[in-house]
Formats: structure tokens, sequence, C-alpha cells
């Protein structure tokens, strides 16, 4: 039987789970809008394991080689300039913020300790862990720029300098599991997932793991057009319709999506006649400012307005109900539309704490739970 097809954050999200972790803690912190697109996922070799956990293996190097697709998350270019410059090694060593769940560190150092493997000594961890924990922990790992056959690199992983709960995190890693890292926007912090490899070796991790920063970029811009211009169709698709609807107010079954062909980003598209309800329900006045003018459609003979999904549709995938509903549509004028895709943060947040405010408990009888941190998260407003 084939192994099932899992995306790096799909696989933590997984992997929490099943050891416990409070599915709502998970939803909430694993958001896809919280990080950026790139991730690090790495099954640990020999030589990144710490020396406890390769007792009588030759390589006694413990530190972990960051490829460059990930490099971002640690240094700037600046940095690497500027490295690359001296070549001192010294004015690159730092301190990097890591979050790491309690209970992550409490399972891997319990599967350690049960292990009956030679290599293995044992050894008392720094902290303490609560096994029923939902925390994410704060600390730090080490980090440093050198060079490897002529290129810079980075090498996170430093037994003296990083934090205690790092330390007992790749205590608890052995050879073979995976260290996956997803990088906040707008941040230097990542967040930290140790999974074994007998649980993540039964997937096939897919994603955007290899591909280069410059075809990353490349692609989601390419996606944001292409997502722009698919909401701009959805608009004048909903005018277009003469009849609305109007969706229950009970959770309805998310739809599966279709894959887009440059990454394994599914796409959601809106039902026009779903926005065509909205638009009918708010008499297509501006919801935002209704005293907002508009120019009159040549297909309703009404003013133009158009639906804006407050959740974003983009982000279905992270919901196991249904977002293309009717309590989850606004009708806005072209402009105050164009302010919720284009506008300032400040802007934007306030338009959001607004029909937040207001959707709020019709969004909870439709089976979605969501929280106003995690809602700005997606507009990326952090």
């Amino acid at each position: 039987m084939p192994k099932k097809d899992i995306t790096p954050l799909n696989l933590a999200k997984k992997y929490l789970k099943s050891i416990g972790i409070n599915p709502f803690n998970i939803n909430r912190d694993l958001i896809p809008g919280f990080f950026e697109d790139y991730v690090f996922c790495k099954a640990l070799k020999k030589s990144n394991v710490v020396q406890a956990n390769k007792v009588g293996l030759r390589n006694h190097e413990t530190h972990i080689y960051v490829d460059n697709v990930f490099s971002p998350a640690f240094y700037s270019n600046a940095n690497f300039q500027d490295y690359l410059l001296h070549r001192d090694t010294s004015k690159t060593e730092r301190n990097n913020k890591v979050c790491i769940y309690e209970k992550n560190i409490y399972t891997l150092l319990k599967r350690r300790n049960n292990l009956n493997l030679s290599y293995i000594q044992q050894k008392d961890a720094l902290g303490e862990y609560k096994s029923s924990s939902n925390v994410l922990l704060n600390t730090h790992l080490h980090k440093w720029i050198t060079t490897h056959s002529g290129d810079a690199q980075v090498h996170i992983g430093k037994q003296e300098k990083d934090g205690d709960a790092f330390k007992d995190f790749r205590l608890g890693l052995t050879i073979g599991d995976y260290l996956l890292m997803f990088k906040y926007r707008n941040s230097n912090t990542v967040l930290a997932v140790g999974i074994p490899h007998e649980y993540a070796n039964s997937f096939n991790i897919i994603g955007l793991t290899k591909l280069s920063k410059d075809y990353l970029t490349t692609i989601q811009k390419d996606e944001e057009v292409q997502e722009e211009k698919e909401d701009i169709e959805y608009a004048s698709s909903s005018n277009s319709e003469t009849k609305g609807i109007k969706t229950a107010k009970h959770p309805r079954n998310a739809p599966p999506g279709t894959n887009r062909k440059a990454s394994n980003k599914k796409k959601y598209t809106g039902n026009p006649k779903i926005g065509r309800g909205a638009l009918d329900a708010a008499k297509f006045t501006c919801e935002n400012n209704k005293n907002h003018k508009s120019f009159i459609s040549g297909k309703t003979k009404k003013k133009y307005m158009e639906p804006h999904h407050l959740i974003p549709i983009s982000y279905q995938g992270a919901f196991e109900h249904d977002i293309d509903i009717t309590y989850n549509l606004i009708c806005l004028c072209p402009q105050c539309h164009k302010q919720f895709h284009h506008g300032t943060a400040a802007d934007k947040e306030k338009m959001i704490h607004k029909f937040f405010t207001k959707r709020k408990a019709d969004l909870k009888q439709c089976g979605i739970e969501i929280n106003m941190d995690e809602l700005k998260a997606f507009y990326n407003i952090l």
C-alpha cells in the first residue's frame, strides 16, 4: 500500500495530536498564515544528534547544517554578505528564538529512555516537563555562519550555548528522527517539532523543502496574482447571477479543493450564487459604510457591490467545515473591498475587528472556530 502524501505542516499537526496535545491549541498555533512558505524538514543523521545519543559512532559533530532554502529563517542576505567579506565566524554567532511544545519534549525524552539501542547512554534532562501540557515553551538555539567547500552555510545547535529546553528537545531526537522548523512571518522566531522516525516514515513527506528561495518567491507572487484574478472573476460572477443562495446556519462539509500547478497548495473558489446571496441580504449596500457610493451595474441594475470572504477562501484547508457560507461573506463597495486586500495593516485590522465581532457567533454555529489573532494572521497582521 503506497504511503500517504503529507506536507510538513500537516505532519506536525497530525503527530502532535497523536501524542495528546489539544487539537484546539494545535489549530490555533499552527495556522499556515503564521509561517513563511518554506520549511526546514530533515531526518537527522548521526552527525546531527547529540553526543549522548551516538556513543561509539565515529562522527562527533553535533551541530545541524541548514540548507540554503531555510537559511533566511536565521540570517539575512546582509548577514551573509558581511560574513563573506570578513570570513569571521565569531561575528555571526548569536542566539535565535525557538518555540517547542512542552509535551513534544516530554514524549521524545520518554521514548528515548525506553529505546534499547547500544549507542544511547542514560542521561538526565536539564528540566522537568509535564505529560499533560499544551504549552509552547520559549527558548533559544545557537546559530552561526561558517564555510564548507567554499560556500557559506548556516549551522544551528551548540551544546554549551543552547537554551536548556532546546538541549532537552535535541536529546530526545535520535538517528533518523525528523526535525521540523517553521519560521514565523516578520519574526526571527521558529517553531520546532520533533517527530520519531517510526511515525514520520509511514508518510511520504511532500512540500516546498527542496526549492530555491527565488523559486519560492516566484511561486508565491504567481499565486497571489492568480488568487486576485480569481477574486475579481468571483465578484463579477456574483453580480451576474440572477438568484442568490443563503446557506443554512449549521456546519457544512469542507470542499476538497483542487491542486495548483506550481505547488502543493490547494485551490478553493467561492460559489457566485452564495456571493450573490450576500449582496441580496445587504440590499447592495456597503456593510463597511452604508453611505459609500458605487456605479450602477448593467446586469443587476443596482449599485455594484462585491462579496468578500471574511476568512479568506484560500485558507479553506485550515478548516474542517465549509467557509464559503453566507455568514462568512460581507457586501462591500469596490473601494472597501480593495482596502481589505491592499490597505494598511491598521485599516485592515479595524475592518477585521468590526466584522469578526458581528459574525463570530454565527460562524461558531457553522462549525468555524477562530479567534481574532488567528484571523489577523490570515491577513499577515501579526
